[in-house]
């Protein structure tokens, strides 16, 4: 079940069924969720391979192109500010998590192994 069937069998917004951090705001996978849709279902309403919009709700794109930004945001519903605020939030946990050169996550300790 989706969270977006989930969201609708309780009748509350797809939004309450997350955790997020109302500092940082929500990621791209986040806002996805809220709107109730699959990935192969933004990036086809895009007009973006399922593997290229994949890659940008995980952060693993380095940059987010103005147009791409503007699809998305038609796609999901919602702004191309709140796209380009939820790909800096999936960029930042993507570079949180990313190994560094020596084959452990950035800030990762020998014990976190």
């Amino acid at each position: 079940m989706t969270q977006g069937a989930l969201a609708r069998a309780l009748e509350i917004d797809p939004v309450e069924l997350l955790d997020v951090d109302a500092e940082q705001g929500l990621t791209l996978q986040q806002l996805r969720a809220a709107a109730g849709l699959s990935q192969a279902a933004v990036a086809a309403a895009a007009g973006l391979q399922r593997t290229t919009y994949s890659a940008i709700e995980r952060g693993e794109s380095a940059s987010l192109s103005p147009a791409a930004a503007v699809a998305i945001g038609r796609a999901l519903s919602t702004s191309e500010q709140a796209v380009r605020a939820g790909y800096r939030q999936s960029r930042v946990h993507y570079l949180q998590r990313r190994p560094s050169g020596n084959g452990r996550a950035k800030g990762a300790t020998s014990s976190q192994r």
